[in-house]
């Protein structure tokens, strides 16, 4: 086992807790700057231009690890229990006893400089440099015929030093690829029981043996060892806004958007790279997908009382065929690209026909050697998921009852034309379902009727 070390383990290395002189988790910087400058030119009675710049600061709880505000890691001071699994299809835990098997203690301090020894640990870079995002956009708005005005925008966001965690007690990768299996092979642990449980309270005292690969760590009297919010990843996303909107006059409005975008995100590529530190850009797919068109209108029915056709017909007519109005509401946007794992890829993932039980080239794929390193990209140009297209629509009426009060009916449609939102297929190589879109996606239903009444006054 020490034959395959890179260097000598380090056994130094303990926890220090907040006190009174330094009571927080990071030291927080002082003098952040968020400045904005914008310009609009009026071009003539049609036309006007406008540009602006900003400059964002990412809040140091809301970045990718923590995802939500106040998220924080306390070791010893935060603890959770779970419930007893079901013993022959029956609960183990009553209201009169909620935790039969006991509660978790919080050990607060009293483990000292030994919290965490013998099991993983997570804490925060200690001088914590935030996320920057410069946003520039630069749009053109002009009063086309008709009264549809045209709004034509270019947005582009750079982020930079953008945070991400990282385990600083890994073992090279690269010493699986040469030794293969033999970095899995069970030993005698030598910390078992080496410390008493105030010492060594984690679980890697109590096993008898080991993974040769656990004890390869740089701190082998460890586990995962991540620090969090480390600067230094880059993003960029640009993308073509248009839209194009009519006010509401002589019964009618709409507006339709168009957005196209791209982005590019600083990852790790594989372990490897994660190991090394490599970050390289790849291409983006976790946020919009790269064409969305929707339109949206509301159109009063020209008959009835108070409208320009037929404002005088007889007030049963009326109340049958006077004074509706529809609104819909139509959406399309293109899959998102489609991410793969690990796989020995050789041929073109695209060829062929694509159908919902072949959506790519599977015969492309293959099963990646164990103890090889990948070489295959994460996502292809031009693979995508499922799109999406759906038309929602909203017919409604109102009856007036007296002089403040109305009596509406309104009939909703989502989905009005059934369409089939498929999930997208499945990408796991050693899976029967390899390439076959067979799911609906999670949120999407099939067409669904709603009718409502409600009282106006």
């Amino acid at each position: 086992m020490t034959a395959l070390r890179q260097g000598a383990p380090t056994y130094n290395g303990a926890w220090l807790f907040t006190d009174g002189e330094q009571p927080w988790s990071w030291n927080a910087p002082k003098a952040l700057f968020m400045p904005r400058i914008g310009m609009a030119w009026r071009v003539n009675d049609n036309t006007a231009v406008r540009v602006g710049w900003a400059r964002y600061i990412v809040p140091a709880t809301l970045v990718d690890g923590l995802n939500i505000l106040g998220s924080v890691p306390y070791p010893g001071f935060d603890a959770q229990t779970n419930t007893l699994p079901l013993l022959e299809g029956r609960p183990q835990q009553f209201l009169s006893n909620p935790f039969p098997g006991g509660l978790v203690p919080v050990t607060g301090k009293s483990y000292g400089r030994y919290t965490n020894l013998g099991g993983p640990a997570i804490w925060f870079q200690q001088d914590i440099n935030p996320g920057v995002n410069d946003r520039f956009n630069i749009s053109v708005q002009r009063q086309l015929p008709f009264r549809i005005l045209a709004d034509i925008t270019f947005f582009m966001n750079t982020g930079r030093n953008q945070a991400y965690n990282y385990d600083l007690n890994q073992v090279d990768p690269r010493i699986g690829f040469s030794v293969g299996n033999a970095i899995n092979q069970a030993v005698p642990n030598p910390f078992f029981n080496l410390l008493p449980a105030n010492q060594m309270p984690g679980q890697l005292r109590t096993q008898r043996t080991i993974a040769v690969r656990e004890l390869l760590r740089p701190y082998p009297q460890y586990g995962a060892l991540t620090e969090a919010l480390i600067g230094g990843r880059g993003n960029r996303y640009k993308a073509l806004q248009m839209q194009f909107q009519r006010p509401f006059a002589n019964g009618f409005n709409f507006v339709i958007g168009y957005n196209y975008n791209r982005e590019s995100n600083e990852e790790f590529y594989d372990e490897v790279d994660n190991f090394t530190r490599s970050l390289t850009w790849q291409q983006g797919n976790n946020t919009a997908p790269r064409q969305r068109f929707t339109g949206a209108a509301i159109y009063e029915l020209p008959f009835g009382k108070g409208r320009k056709l037929m404002s005088n017909m007889h007030p049963i007519l009326d109340g049958m065929f006077g004074g509706w109005s529809t609104s819909g509401l139509f959406t399309f946007q293109t899959g998102t690209y489609l991410r793969f794992g690990s796989a020995l890829v050789n041929g073109d993932p695209l060829a062929g026909e694509r159908t919902t039980n072949r959506w790519f080239n599977t015969q492309a794929f293959n099963v990646l050697p164990a103890f090889t390193r990948r070489q295959n990209p994460w996502q292809y140009e031009g693979l995508v998921g499922p799109r999406i297209h759906q038309v929602d629509v909203t017919l409604a009426k109102e009856f007036p009852i007296a002089e403040r009060l109305k009596f509406e009916l309104r009939m909703e449609a989502y989905n009005l034309i059934n369409s089939m939102r498929w999930n997208n297929p499945d990408l796991g190589v050693t899976s029967a379902n390899f390439g076959r879109a067979f799911q609906q996606r999670p949120g999407f239903f099939g067409r669904q009727l709603q009718y409502s009444f409600r009282l106006i006054w």
